[in-house]
Order: structure tokens, then sequence, then C-alpha cells
């Protein structure tokens, strides 16, 4: 993975003191994972309150661990949450948010998939040296969903991704990713969080790093923790959320950076490069 944070994946990731004793009750230690045998009461009051499709049905009976995202990208978060996955025993599937807003100017997140932050080296403190090459406009006109953005090349940016998936890692896109909308149907964020978590109550689980600072704070306690108390009280059993990033690295852009081995493949779109 090169330089970047340093990962330890058993025994859950210490640091816990902290974090409040909410933050600490949304998650399952990956090392206390267990994917239970659902009585058919709750696996039937979940489906009919989530809704899900066929499709994402017939995934989750696999009990994978999943990762929900705009794209999936080879970045060393994905490298992370592969490595938690086999820690587990799992079996990985990734939720793509491709209808969201195309707003890299103001999510760093997005950002990072056009202008690819990418680890070269490290400078002479160990820390990790990055060069970032832009495969894509940064700036489009009106406004645009991430599925809809073209690489310089023509190849849309999603597909773009996916062909790095295949190149850099063992990781296959087509096999292990799915549209979220199959899953959130376009509800509002609290509800559509409401039916996932219900679903990870008895089918796979969630891997995720909730922020309890800046500007995700609000998003956290007025989404994402409501939802899961919500979820309690209503099947009375917590969903399956497992810790994907260490404590207090959530925010370290290393996390969305990529390994030297995404360089050449970068170097080659933004060569081909027609706007700017």
């Amino acid at each position: 993975m090169g330089a970047g944070p340093q990962v330890q994946l058993s025994g859950g990731d210490h640091g816990a003191e902290r974090l409040s004793a909410t933050a600490r009750a949304l998650y399952t230690p990956i090392d206390q994972l267990r994917f239970r045998q659902s009585a058919e009461l709750l696996v039937r009051e979940v489906i009919q309150f989530a809704r899900p499709s066929p499709e994402i049905l017939a995934r989750l009976a696999n009990q994978p661990l999943v990762l929900w995202r705009a794209v999936a990208t080879p970045n060393h978060e994905l490298s992370r949450y592969l490595a938690l996955v086999r820690a587990a025993g799992s079996s990985p599937l990734i939720l793509e948010t491709r209808q969201d807003w195309f707003t890299p100017a103001i999510n760093p997140s997005k950002r990072a998939l056009v202008k690819l932050p990418v680890v070269v080296g490290q400078d002479r403190h160990g820390a990790p040296r990055v060069r970032s090459v832009k495969v894509a406009p940064l700036f489009l006109p009106g406004k645009r969903r991430i599925a809809d953005v073209t690489c310089f090349d023509g190849t849309s940016l999603i597909a773009f991704h996916h062909d790095l998936c295949r190149l850099v890692t063992v990781f296959e896109p087509l096999a292990r990713v799915m549209d979220a909308r199959l899953l959130d149907g376009g509800d509002r964020p609290k509800a559509a969080y409401e039916r996932a978590f219900a679903l990870f109550t008895c089918m796979g689980g969630l891997v995720e790093s909730f922020v309890w600072e800046g500007p995700e704070k609000a998003f956290t306690e007025d989404v994402v923790l409501p939802a899961f108390e919500a979820t309690i009280r209503r099947f009375g059993v917590k969903p399956r959320i497992v810790r994907l990033l260490p404590d207090g690295t959530e925010a370290d852009p290393f996390w969305e950076s990529y390994p030297a081995e995404v360089m050449p493949f970068a170097q080659h779109a933004a060569r081909r490069c027609t706007q700017s």
C-alpha cells in the first residue's frame, strides 16, 4: 500500500477511548463479527420495511460486507476495505451512488476521482509524496451526475475507475459492484439509511467510518445516528457495521490516494487530454 497510516486489522482499532460511548456502539469489532442465522420473522419484517430490489436481495443473501461509495476505485481505502473483508471471512460488495451530483469543487472525495492523488514515494520525514494526475475536467457546464462525466479520452469516469480496479487489483467490478439505487430507491438520506440499516441486521453488513467532527459531524448526528437508533427500536437488534478506518485517521487524505501502480494508467489517460 505504500506510505500512510499504520493499520492493525485484528482486535479492533485501538484509540476507542477517544470515541464517545454512542460512537462506539455503532460498530461491531471485526473480531466479534458473526453472521447470525436470523429468524424467519425478522427477515420477513426487514424485507417488508426495506423493500430491496430482487437483485440486491440476491447479493445480500450471500452475507457480503458492503462498502457504499460514489465509484469503486482502487485507492488505499479500497485496499483497507478488502483486507477487512478477508479478515472477516466474508465477500465484498460495493454499492455505487452513480447518480450523485458531480461536485469536485466542494467534495474532496469526488475531486480525487478526477484529479488522482498518486503516492509515488516518501519525503525525508516519511510522509507520503503525492503527484496528482487529472484524467477529466474538474469543471463542467451545468449540473452533471457522476454517471454522466466523461474522461478526456472519451471513456466514462465510472468505466475508467472500474478499469483501474481490474488493472491494479484482483477486484472485479462486474461481479462485485451494484448501483445503490437498487437499495435506496431515491429516498431522503435518513429514510435511505434506515432501509439500509434494516437489511444489515440480518443480511451482510456495512463497512464504514462515521465522522464526528468537522463538516460531516451534522450528517452523522442528524442522519446516521437517528437511523441506527430507529433500527434497534424497530427490530430489536442493531445493524452490523464494521469500522473501516483506524480511529483518528478518518480525515487523512492518504485513504483517497492511489498506490504507485496507478500512475502509468493515469498518465496514459492524461496524455489524451483535449480539455483543461
